[in-house]
């Protein structure tokens, strides 16, 4: 399921910006949270695995993971992602964090 959301979102921003795509994962890591890295950090990553083998002739997918650390606030999630997309120019943030 992952995927075909990834493959629709870059798609997508291929239209709209170009070849080159970045994806930001902003994920509390550690912790009880069902959306911690340790338990959907790998299943994102076998995503972005996937759309790049399967559509490397497309596009380009560029990921970025960010460690909020094991408990983030809002304000705390708000400021990596302010970072991030200022100096990565980031295209599209996925996760439950934001």
């Amino acid at each position: 399921m992952i995927v075909y959301v990834l493959v629709n979102i870059v798609l997508y921003l291929c239209t709209v910006r170009g070849r080159n795509v970045t994806i930001c994962t902003i994920m509390v890591n550690g912790g009880t949270l069902p959306y911690e890295y340790r338990k959907s950090g790998p299943a994102v990553d076998i995503a972005i695995e996937n759309i790049k083998s399967m559509y490397s002739e497309v596009f380009d997918v560029n990921y970025i993971y960010m460690d909020a650390g094991l408990k983030c606030s809002e304000n705390g999630f708000g400021a990596i992602a302010a970072d991030v997309y200022y100096n990565d120019n980031i295209d599209v943030f996925i996760g439950p964090g934001l």
